[in-house]
């Protein structure tokens, strides 16, 4: 394909930062009560001062260079891992939200339909229903292929791996060859010249943070795809995951695969396998995905039962308002997933009408009281005073 110019007029355009600014007042953090109005969103506020932002956010993209404001920078444990976490300034994003949305569209239409990451359309359920189905067409094939050959065996086999500090060590250089790719705007290119920093790679947390790491890989994905012997390939940003019929093949495969890694500076993490797809799940994108079904992972099932307990021992208005957003939003794990075990704990609790109380709890106003009157809306059927009546 060709690469694509003339971008830089879309991306400057009024309408275009107008979606912008209008995508950034609906971000995680946006959501947050304004300082003026407890009971106003600062989204909202955002909103009403619609034409102020379109206004401000076209005069910062028409400065040249790009002036990137200081950016906030944390730390986050996510499980076992800490993730260096960089946060732009709120006008900063709105300006990269408004490049992504035209820059990004590009690179997505060349990548190839196995590869998937956090965008809509490419989340890890619809990777993990597409596994399962390969999963069980294979084991179909596999069966009817041992009845036509007694005495043989034939079995699918997978090799799992990971790239080791994915986005930390994509250089500079190395992310703006693989855009540039495909991309010939030179506006497009000094933008994220300086928005890439030279000594962290890829920041997680922005805007243009995936876009970037997937046009990295784009043809990676196109040759381990079509490379000898491969049956299946998916990638989710970091994890890879292919099929194989032998474990000759598996391992041609993955030293493929550490060639290209290498030419692009990464490296997989040294935990890579190769394991039967008949007598292991596939863990990927929290999920364990069998021929069977597709299963809810250890990580997150742990997780919802320690906020379970941490209600149970102190009553659900002593847990903070973060575990009531977080345990409604793993909810969804559970109802799009396989695992009628993990449900039919809950069915006697009536977990659906448990659930459905946590997501009124959790959006009602922070300083607001909560009653703890035994028989009110926030009593508990898991032996604290929350949610009684939805026992």
């Amino acid at each position: 394909m060709k690469r694509v110019g003339h971008l830089w007029e879309k991306i400057t355009s009024r309408e275009n930062i107008a979606l912008a600014v209008v995508e950034e007042s609906h971000t995680k953090r946006m959501a947050r009560p304004s300082h003026g109005d407890p009971t106003v969103s600062r989204g909202e506020v955002m909103r009403q001062n619609l034409d102020e932002w379109v206004a401000k956010a076209a005069a910062k993209l028409a400065t040249k260079p790009f002036q990137v404001d200081p950016v906030h920078s944390f730390w986050h444990k996510e499980g076992p891992k800490n993730r260096y976490i960089e946060m732009h300034s709120l006008i900063d994003a709105v300006c990269i939200r408004a490049m992504v949305r035209v820059v990004e569209p590009v690179i997505y239409a060349r990548m190839t339909p196995h590869s998937y990451c956090p965008i809509k359309g490419r989340g890890p359920l619809k990777l993990a229903r597409r596994m399962q189905r390969a999963l069980r067409r294979h084991k179909y094939d596999n069966e009817r292929w041992m009845e036509l050959h007694p005495g043989q065996k034939r079995k699918t086999y997978c090799l799992k791996t990971d790239i080791r500090k994915f986005f930390p060590s994509i250089a500079k250089d190395v992310a703006l060859k693989a855009v540039g790719r495909w991309i010939k705007d030179r506006d497009v290119m000094a933008m994220l010249a300086t928005l890439l920093d030279d000594r962290r790679g890829i920041p997680i947390g922005s805007g243009y943070s995936a876009m970037v790491a997937n046009s990295v890989m784009l043809e990676a994905d196109w040759l381990m795809a079509s490379f000898t012997g491969v049956l299946n390939y998916w990638r989710y940003m970091d994890d890879i995951v292919m099929l194989f019929r032998s474990k000759e093949k598996a391992r041609a495969a993955h030293e493929e695969l550490r060639s290209m890694l290498s030419e692009r500076g990464l490296s997989d993490d040294g935990k890579w396998s190769i394991f039967d797809t008949a007598k292991r799940p596939i863990a990927l994108g929290g999920f364990k995905v069998r021929a069977s079904g597709v299963h809810i992972g250890g990580r997150i099932s742990r997780h919802i039962l320690q906020i379970f307990g941490r209600g149970a021992k102190s009553g659900w208005d002593k847990v903070p308002r973060s575990q009531h957003l977080a345990l409604a939003s793993l909810y969804g794990w559970i109802k799009s997933t396989d695992s009628f075990t993990f449900k039919s704990k809950w069915r006697k609790f009536n977990a659906d009408r448990v659930f459905s109380l946590i997501r009124i709890f959790a959006r009602r106003p922070r300083k607001r009281e909560v009653s703890r009157k035994r028989g009110s809306k926030v009593d508990s059927a898991f032996g604290c005073h929350a949610y009684l009546d939805a026992a």
